[in-house]
């Protein structure tokens, strides 16, 4: 019998807390000779990204089609998750080898069940995170807000200025966009911090 089984729950994001699109996959972790320590785990997306590629034929090919087809700036973790699900690949499956490979399940309950009488400063903790989490939002919506405009009217204005882009390979194009997304995040950062400025200094 197996000292702890491993049950898989869901996956979520936490783009409507943070603005961005970052996906946790829990668990309950079952103790087989210790019940009451049964502990929830999250495992954050890039370790299953990394099962995925490691465990599955054509694995990194996979995510290479998947990636090619999603666009935007910032994480897209949700939308590689729906995409991963579409394409047959078993989830639970993959999550409960990535939990085997990557976390000492041994220390996990220790850790757990030495919380227990800390849960009361624990929770205070995450309501305070939960308050700062309004702020962080709103300048992450900024930023990524900037950045696709910015690459839209960069994007117009050379490809009118320039038309032989567009009428020679795909190649041109495909730098331009390299081009674009290594320039504009300084330029979209330095602009998202000058308008949270200009908004704290309108409220004072």
């Amino acid at each position: 019998m197996k000292k702890f089984e491993i049950q898989y729950e869901n996956w979520h994001s936490f783009k409507e807390e943070t603005g961005d699109d970052l996906v946790f996959f829990d668990c309950m972790v079952c103790v087989a000779d210790d019940p009451a320590i049964n502990f929830p785990l999250s495992l954050p997306y890039r370790l299953i990204e990394q099962q995925v590629e490691n465990s599955i034929p054509d694995g990194r090919a996979v995510m290479q089609q998947i990636k090619k087809r999603i666009n935007g700036w910032g994480p897209q973790e949700s939308l590689y998750v729906q995409e991963l699900a579409e394409c047959g690949i078993n989830l639970e499956e993959i999550v409960k080898k990535a939990v085997e490979n990557n976390v000492d399940l041994e220390k996990e309950a220790l850790r757990y069940k030495n919380l227990g009488s800390g849960s009361i400063q624990l929770n205070d903790l995450l309501v305070k995170m939960e308050d700062s989490l309004a702020g962080v939002k709103a300048e992450t919506d900024c930023y990524y807000l900037l950045c696709t405009n910015i690459e839209k009217v960069i994007t117009n204005e050379v490809t009118n200025l320039f038309p032989v882009l567009l009428e020679s390979s795909s190649d041109h194009i495909l730098n331009l966009q390299d081009i674009i997304v290594r320039h504009i995040p300084d330029l979209a950062s330095d602009l998202s911090d000058l308008i949270m400025e200009a908004e704290n200094n309108k409220e004072l």
